[in-house]
């Protein structure tokens, strides 16, 4: 009995995998799932990403500045 659990997993489990290396089950799965999903993420991570960017943006214009400051200060 268990050996014909074990087989019936490993035929289904073959089967599966043999479908998804189709070239349209793969284009499917890529339109159904992962373009909406990675599009889901990117879409939530965005305000993260542009508040991320405009803080380093200030930081380095900061730096600059106070680099200049001490510069023209000893001359």
């Amino acid at each position: 009995m268990e050996g014909l659990k074990v087989s019936l997993i490993q035929e289904l489990l073959d089967i599966g995998i043999d479908e998804m290396k189709k070239e349209s089950r793969q284009c499917m799965i890529r339109e159904q799932m992962v373009d909406p999903l990675l599009g889901y993420v990117v879409e939530r991570l965005k305000p993260y990403i542009i508040g991320s960017v405009v803080a380093i943006v200030t930081l380095f214009v900061l730096l600059l500045f106070l680099i200049y400051l001490i510069l023209t200060a000893e001359l």
